[in-house]
């Protein structure tokens, strides 16, 4: 049996690094488990073909073929699809040790499958296990659409709660091949949001009209009160004890940042008011000035007239 790593491609000395670095790692790692259930099958199969890849880097194609496969896989299909003989019995070899691994790592539902078909050839066990649990796409389109719409924000954790929500809506988005429109995500964040994270949101809205200048409102945002709240107390300071430094919410920084941005258009405004009555108080002191030119001009020509006319 062939035990290198050429596959009939150019990438030869490429394969031959991948190969060492999965040597140095594959013995280190443990691969996830499976039980059969639904709603994490494809956060396992995401992991799965991770770890795979990392045992051997051809093994993300032959389960992505796999997985896309109508027909049942066999040994002669693969030694047919093999280049040569040596290619042939590699990935048989590939595809008992996935059967193996699939076997050692399934429990309960996930478990009776691999039993029910344990004369397949490994790659078979993979596709009757997408079969089985893989929720269909527009099923699962629909469920994460719904999702998307009504995400919940934690007020603790607020960043990993909205990173965790554009990835719902990068997949998505990769299931339909379309684009969720910016308003629709614009509006999620506006309505789904609470407290000084909406405010923010709404104060900059007319500034923002596109998801990518809201997104980078929100970052910066959070990455401005973090810098400076080192510097500056911030709500969860407790002032009696300096030294006992509770950690802010990203709701707390951004109430912060509220705060300071109301004081600056307080402020703001209170400069334009005082100008605008410095304006209007000089105005007035010119037109009286003028008006009292004028009536002086008015007496001396009245003087000038009678002393003519005498």
């Amino acid at each position: 049996m062939a035990t290198g790593h050429n596959i009939g491609t150019p990438m030869a000395a490429n394969e031959e690094a991948s190969e060492a670095l999965a040597s140095t790692h594959r013995l280190k790692l443990k691969p996830p488990t499976y039980d059969g259930n639904y709603a994490t099958f494809e956060e396992w199969k995401y992991k799965f073909t991770a770890y795979m890849g990392i045992q051997d880097n051809i093994y993300p194609d032959l389960l992505a073929r796999a997985e896309r496969a109508t027909t049942v896989l066999t040994d002669a299909e693969l030694t047919a699809a093999a280049g040569t003989l040596e290619e042939a019995e590699r990935w048989i070899q590939l595809a008992n040790n996935l059967k193996y691994i699939l076997i050692s790592t399934t429990s309960a539902a996930a478990a009776a499958v691999c039993r029910q078909h344990q004369a397949a050839m490994g790659l078979e066990v993979y596709r009757q296990l997408c079969q089985r649990f893989s929720i269909p796409l527009g099923t699962r389109s629909i469920g994460y659409l719904t999702q998307l719409l009504k995400p919940t924000f934690s007020h603790n954790n607020f960043e990993e709660s909205f990173s965790t929500w554009e990835f719902e809506v990068a997949r998505h988005e990769r299931d339909n091949n379309t684009q969720l429109p910016d308003q629709v995500k614009i509006a999620v964040l506006m309505n789904e949001t609470t407290g000084p994270v909406q405010q923010h949101l709404r104060l900059n809205a007319r500034q923002a009209p596109t998801y990518a200048m809201i997104r980078e409102i929100i970052t910066e945002s959070y990455r401005a009160t973090e810098s400076t709240g080192q510097r500056q107390p911030l709500p969860g300071f407790n002032n009696r004890h300096p030294q006992h430094l509770a950690q802010p919410t990203v709701e707390d920084r951004l109430q912060w940042t509220f705060q300071q941005h109301t004081k600056e258009k307080e402020a703001e405004a209170k400069e334009t008011k005082d100008i605008k009555e410095s304006n209007k108080e000089k105005d007035t002191k010119e037109k009286d000035t003028a008006t009292t030119t004028a009536t002086a001009r008015q007496k001396e020509k009245g003087k000038e007239n009678k002393s003519g006319n005498q």
